[in-house]
């Protein structure tokens, strides 16, 4: 055994002959027990679970099952050799039974343990676990979502909340105009930082509806320039007869102000229109059915 190792388990066995006046039976605030060429001992003081292991032969993994009030955290000590350790924070009461199972695969094969330890907190405040999720996205600023909860942040965005010792599990997802949302789900872990990033899919433009009369009306705002009008309005009456075809709008990000209007041969008034803006009216003939117009586009201004 080494200097170290003797020295944190000869403090540990100290802790558990002084006591720790908890309230269960024979439960203490530390436990030393010693099964099949795993020798452990286990304390907790302050919200943190300290394991100290020696072996009888050299191991290759050592790991401890932690359980408070049903929910269990799994933990791999570091060392090498016979020596092994670790110190877990853990949210627990004065009236928690933390039990702890350790087990260890020795060097030469085979297992060693398992150790079966219960301790319980002499009381105090319990430790307040936190963990934070750092959210990226391609593109970039996209509205953050944790489970379905809007959080008004955009990517790239951190995210800090409260969880149990063995971590909670959230559903993450980004959501950016022209994009279908982009969801998974994500672990946040005590005392880490734990990344997500998720790429978002461009919406694919709906199919052009069926038409023989096509453009774009945008807008132009005094000092400004022109911009998609999606939601103008644009119809083509028939001069002859008096028949009104009402246009469909694109309202894709790519076809923004695209209207689409299908009309039987004819001359036709197409007009387009916008609240706060001067209509406009311009004059197209569609020789046959197949005859495609194309290219009509208005810029209305106030």
């Amino acid at each position: 055994m080494s200097l170290a190792a003797g020295l944190l388990m000869a403090a540990l066995l100290a802790l558990a002959g002084c006591g720790s006046g908890a309230s269960g039976p024979g439960i203490g605030s530390t436990d030393h027990q010693k099964s099949n060429g795993l020798d452990a001992t286990v304390s907790v003081s302050a919200g943190t679970v300290t394991i100290a292991v020696v072996t009888d032969q050299a191991a290759t993994q050592v790991t401890a099952q932690i359980t408070i009030n049903g929910q269990t955290q799994s933990v791999s000590l570091t060392g090498s050799g016979t020596n092994w350790s670790a110190s877990v924070p853990v949210s627990a009461s004065s009236t928690d039974v933390i039990s702890v199972v350790v087990s260890a695969t020795a060097d030469q094969g085979g297992s060693l343990g398992p150790t079966n330890l219960k301790v319980q907190s002499a009381g105090g405040t319990p430790t307040t676990l936190s963990g934070t999720l750092h959210v990226t996205s391609t593109p970039s600023g996209a509205r953050l979502f944790i489970n379905g909860t809007d959080t008004t942040q955009q990517t790239p965005a951190d995210i800090t909340q409260t969880v149990p010792a063995n971590g909670t599990v959230v559903q993450v997802t980004v959501r950016l105009v022209g994009y279908e949302d982009a969801t998974t789900t994500a672990t946040i872990l005590p005392n880490q930082t734990v990344t997500v990033d998720l790429t978002l899919r461009a919406l694919q433009p709906p199919a052009e509806p069926p038409n023989t009369i096509t453009g774009r009306v945008t807008a132009t705002a005094p000092g400004g320039s022109a911009a998609p009008a999606p939601d103008a309005a644009v119809s083509a009456t028939d001069t002859t007869s008096g028949a009104v075809y009402t246009a469909t709008m694109d309202t894709s990000v790519d076809r923004a102000g695209v209207y689409y209007i299908w009309t039987p041969p004819g001359t036709f008034q197409v007009t387009a229109s916008k609240s706060g803006f001067a209509s406009q009216s311009k004059s197209v003939t569609v020789l046959t059915g197949d005859d495609r117009r194309t290219g009509i586009d208005f810029d209305l201004t106030p």
